[in-house]
């Protein structure tokens, strides 16, 4: 509003300044009076306008150095996602062999009385935890969603830890109370993907490949829904 009114006002000076001599000529002031006086005003009026048009011209050499910036910062973001993607794939089939083991009645996990998460665990994403204020030039949904997503995460690799340690047995209950959680981030980690790189798309093993955010949502529903095999 205060841009469009400064303008408005450029534009009535420059009118002003072309009245000025008729003007002037009707109040009876002497000629040079008013090629002084038409002059001040077309200075004032040319001088507004350079200075709005210098102001515009700084904004938009701001919103353009904003817009790459922002775009590199997304590039960055979603090459992270995607590792944490490759990290979820890997322990989504873990914990679902493991309740296809359970479910069959074999209390021993690989040979192990405990199930060792130590090769699945949710990867960090050091870059973007780095870029700190230089997050500021997402928005606020997307800065939401990346944040849910790495607080979700730093709360299951303690869980994860905790049965590969063998402070806790993996059972049916837990596995499945487990997988409900893995599956969360699943989804968190979709939005993000849909936030950051919507187009992103990821193989997994031999399927062809689709959108990210399609397939971790396929994928934890397919988790929270299985059902593992009667006990024999």
């Amino acid at each position: 509003m205060w841009l469009a009114l400064q303008i408005a006002l450029a534009f009535l000076l420059f009118a002003v300044a072309g009245a000025a001599p008729w003007i002037g000529k009707n109040l009876g002031l002497d000629p040079p009076v008013i090629g002084a006086f038409t002059g001040a005003l077309v200075g004032a009026a040319a001088t507004m306008l350079g200075g709005l048009l210098a102001r515009l011209t700084a904004r938009a050499d701001k919103a353009s150095s904003d817009a790459e910036r922002r775009a590199t910062i997304k590039t960055l973001i979603a090459a992270e996602l995607a590792n944490v993607a490759a990290s979820y794939f890997q322990l989504e089939r873990t914990i679902r062999v493991a309740q296809e083991t359970l479910g069959r009645g074999e209390i021993a996990l690989r040979g192990q009385d405990f199930q060792d998460f130590s090769n699945e665990m949710p990867r960090s994403m050091p870059l973007t935890s780095g870029l700190g204020p230089e997050l500021l030039v997402l928005s606020t949904s997307e800065i939401d969603v990346l944040s849910t997503l790495m607080l979700n995460m730093d709360l299951t690799r303690p869980r994860l830890e905790e049965f590969s340690s063998g402070k806790r047995s993996l059972n049916l209950l837990t596995a499945g109370s487990l997988s409900q959680e893995v599956a969360h981030d699943m989804n968190l980690l979709a939005q993000a993907f849909e936030r950051i790189a919507p187009s992103r798309r990821l193989a997994f093993r031999d399927q062809p490949v689709e959108l990210a955010s399609v397939l971790l949502r396929r994928l934890a529903n397919e988790l929270t829904k299985s059902e593992c095999p009667a006990r024999r």
